[in-house]
């Protein structure tokens, strides 16, 4: 990419979206192996969660933009200096977010008690309903047997079981909003 005008702009982005990754990873790391660490607790657990939030954000970002990228959760300083994180499939990638989300957003803060520079309880159910459409939808997949060609339009076979999930978590937003 570098050879043309969008180069160091797409070279910049990738670099911003990994940092983003590795600052979230080593909180998440850092607040859940500290002595302070008492799970459930409502203001930790927030915190968490908006690392989590923040973190796949910028996974379903990069899934959008680039497909099947390198996926790490953890802090890339555990593996050394010439560790290089092995390429994800996107939809392994997407289902991994969506159940670190779903495991989270029950302990998050509602969004009448956070403002708004926070991530809240609907927030994570919004954006675990926006990965999974992304998941069922089509995305543009390499066509290994044909080096030539641009690839191959094509969606999962199980693409109803992410729309399931999508509607499960935009309703359970609509919900929490029109029962409290």
């Amino acid at each position: 990419f570098d050879c043309e005008y969008q180069g160091s702009a797409i070279a910049s982005y990738w670099r911003a979206s990994y940092n983003l990754i590795e600052y979230a990873n080593r909180f998440i790391r850092s607040a859940e192996s500290s002595l302070f660490f008492v799970e459930k607790d409502p203001e930790v657990m927030q915190q968490i969660g908006e690392a989590k939030c923040l973190r796949a954000m910028a996974y379903h970002d990069m899934v959008v933009m680039f497909g099947d990228i390198p996926f790490i959760t953890e802090p890339a300083a555990e593996h050394g200096a010439e560790y290089i994180p092995p390429v994800w499939n996107r939809l392994d990638i997407q289902d991994s977010l969506i159940s670190d989300l779903k495991g989270i957003a029950p302990y998050m803060s509602s969004s009448k008690s956070v403002t708004v520079e926070h991530c809240s309880k609907e927030f994570a159910q919004a954006l675990i309903a926006r990965i999974a459409l992304t998941a069922g939808g089509y995305s543009l997949h390499p066509n290994k047997a044909d080096k030539k060609s641009y690839g191959e339009m094509k969606r999962p076979d199980n693409y109803k079981d992410y729309y399931e999930i999508a509607m499960l978590y935009a309703d359970s937003v609509i919900m929490a909003k029109t029962h409290k």
